[in-house]
C-alpha cells in the first residue's frame, strides 16, 4: 500500500461473476481504492479477460481511475499485491457426469451417501476442500515469495478449513470471510412481514455457516423482544419450511440460526434428504429445480456490454450483481479498515482467542472482530446457552480433523472428520463415505 491507497487487489477466480459486486463497491471508498489495480487470475483466461473489460466499463461509468487487468501468470498477478481475494469454486472432472455440472454431480453423490448436500456440510465440504486446497496453497507459496506482506482473504468454501490450513503452515496473514450471517436479516424480515432487511441488524457467533444470533436489533429496539410480542400473530403455515425451522430453533435454543438454510442440515439431515428424494425443494414449498445454468443470462449481458462498449444502468440484469445493496461487501470493508486505519467491527473467521469460551482455543470460529489497520481483536461473546454449544463443538472437531488429513497426509482423519460432523448418523456411514472420497479424490500432497 502507498499511504492509504491500495495499489493492487488480486482476485483468484477472477473470471467468475462474483467479482463484480466487490469491484463496484470499491467506489464507496475512494480514499483507498481510487487508483487500485484489480488483478484478475483464472484458469479460464478468456473469461478473466472478458470480465476485465466489463469491470473497466463499470469504472468508466463510475468516473474513477480504478482499473481491472487480467493475468495469465499467477506470479505476475500476485507480485506487489496488498490483498488477495480467493473466491474460486473448487471442482474438477472427478464428479463430472455427461450434461451435469460438477456441483450437481457432487450433490447427487452426497445424496446417495445419505447426506443432504450443502457446500459446508459433510461430505461435500470434504470434497471441496480436497479439490481446492492444492490451488490455495500454491497461491500462498507464491505470495510468500512475491508479496509476503499481503493479506489473503478467503471466500472459497469451506472457508474456515481453507483459512485454518493457511494459518497452520504459512506466515501469510489470512482471514476467512462469509456474509452468510446477514441472511438472518432477510429471514427475520420475511417472518415478520412488515420489516425491511435493512431495518434489522444482527451480531452472530459460532462456526462458519453455523452461527447463532446473540444480538438482534429491529428498528433500533431489542429484536428478540419484538419477535416474542409478535409470535402469536405469525402465520407459521404461510412460512417456507426453512423459516419455520429457524423460528422453532430460536424458540428451542434461544438464538436465531444464521444462515438458517446452511445450518439446518446439521440438525435435520434426514428430513431434508427425504424432501429432495421426493422431488421437493429442501427449503421452499416448491418442486426441486432442474439442473440448469442460471448464470447464462448474466454472461450474455456482460458480452453485450463489452460489444457495445457501454453499460445500460437501467437494465434490470445489472441489479442481479448487487448482493447486499445496504452494506459494503465484506472483503471491501475489511481492506478499507486495514488500509485506512479507521476502526470497524466485522464478522471474521479466525482462530478462537476468547471469542467463544465454550469452544477449543485455536478452533476456527466466526464472530465480531474489531479491525483497525493490521490489528484484529475478537470481541468476546461469552458463554452461549447450553443447547447452542454441542453442534459447534462437533463442527470444530470436523474442521480440525479435515485440516489434519491434509497437513499430516493422514487418510484416517477423513473418516474422523465425517464421524464428527453432526449430519453423520453412524460410524459405518462415515467410514463408507470416507473410502469413496479417497478413491475419487484422494489427499493432495501438502505444499
Amino acid at each position: 500500500m502507498r499511504g492509504l491507497q491500495i495499489r493492487k487487489f488480486v482476485i483468484l477466480g477472477g473470471g467468475g461473476l462474483g467479482v463484480v459486486p466487490p469491484f463496484v463497491d470499491m467506489a464507496r471508498f475512494p480514499e483507498v481504492f481510487a487508483e487500485t489495480e484489480v488483478a484478475l487470475y483464472d484458469v479460464d483466461a478468456q473469461k478473466a479477460e472478458l470480465m476485465a473489460q466489463f469491470l473497466n466499463l463499470t469504472a468508466r461509468a463510475q468516473n474513477v481511475a480504478r482499473r481491472a487487468r487480467a493475468y495469465t501468470d499467477l506470479a505476475a498477478a500476485c507480485e506487489g499485491a496488498d490483498f488477495l481475494l480467493s473466491r474460486f469454486r473448487p471442482g474438477g472432472s472427478r464428479f463430472q457426469a455427461t450434461g451435469v455440472s460438477h456441483t450437481h454431480a457432487l450433490y447427487r453423490w452426497a445424496n446417495d451417501c445419505g447426506y443432504f448436500a450443502d457446500d459446508t456440510a459433510a461430505p461435500v465440504a470434504v470434497v471441496m476442500y480436497l479439490e481446492g486446497i492444492d490451488t490455495t496453497m500454491q497461491v500462498v507459496r507464491v505470495l510468500e515469495r512475491v508479496a509476503p506482506q499481503a493479506w489473503f482473504l478467503n471466500y472459497t468454501n469451506p472457508t474456515q478449513v481453507m483459512a485454518d490450513t493457511i494459518w497452520r503452515c504459512s506466515s501469510i496473514r489470512a482471514v476467512g470471510l462469509c456474509p452468510g450471517y446477514l441472511n438472518a436479516c432477510h429471514d427475520l424480515s420475511l417472518i415478520l412481514g412488515d420489516v425491511r432487511p435493512e431495518e434489522i441488524s444482527v451480531r452472530a457467533a459460532g462456526v462458519n455457516h453455523h452461527t447463532w444470533v446473540f444480538d438482534c436489533r429491529i428498528r433500533g429496539e431489542d429484536g428478540y423482544a419484538l419477535l416474542r410480542r409478535r409470535l402469536p400473530t405469525i402465520q407459521r403455515d404461510a412460512l417456507q419450511p426453512y423459516q419455520r425451522w429457524a423460528l422453532e430453533t430460536w424458540e428451542r435454543v434461544g438464538y436465531f440460526p444464521a444462515p438458517a438454510g446452511h445450518m439446518q442440515p446439521a440438525f435435520s439431515n434426514r428430513a431434508l434428504l427425504a424432501r429432495v428424494r421426493a422431488g421437493l425443494d429442501a427449503h421452499w414449498d416448491r418442486p426441486l429445480a432442474q439442473t440448469q445454468d442460471t448464470s447464462a443470462g448474466r454472461w450474455e449481458f456482460i458480452r453485450q456490454c463489452v460489444e457495445r462498449n457501454a453499460i445500460p444502468s437501467e437494465d434490470p440484469r445489472w441489479r442481479a450483481f448487487d448482493y447486499n445493496p445496504w452494506t459494503p461487501n465484506l472483503e471491501v470493508h475489511f481492506a478499507t479498515a486495514v488500509a485506512s486505519g479507521q476502526e470497524a467491527e466485522l464478522q471474521l473467521n479466525l482462530p478462537n482467542r476468547g471469542l467463544l469460551p465454550d469452544l477449543p482455543e485455536d478452533a476456527v470460529v466466526e464472530g465480531p472482530t474489531r479491525v483497525c489497520g493490521g490489528d484484529l481483536k475478537q470481541l468476546p461473546v461469552g458463554r452461549l446457552q447450553p443447547a447452542a454449544v454441542p453442534v459447534l463443538v462437533r463442527l470444530c472437531d470436523f474442521t480440525a480433523n479435515l485440516t489434519a488429513a491434509y497437513l499430516r497426509q493422514d487418510p484416517g482423519r477423513i473418516r474422523q472428520a465425517l464421524a464428527a460432523h453432526p449430519a453423520t448418523e453412524s460410524e459405518t456411514q462415515a467410514a463408507t463415505t470416507a473410502d469413496d472420497i479417497l478413491k475419487r479424490v484422494g489427499i493432495p500432497v501438502s505444499r
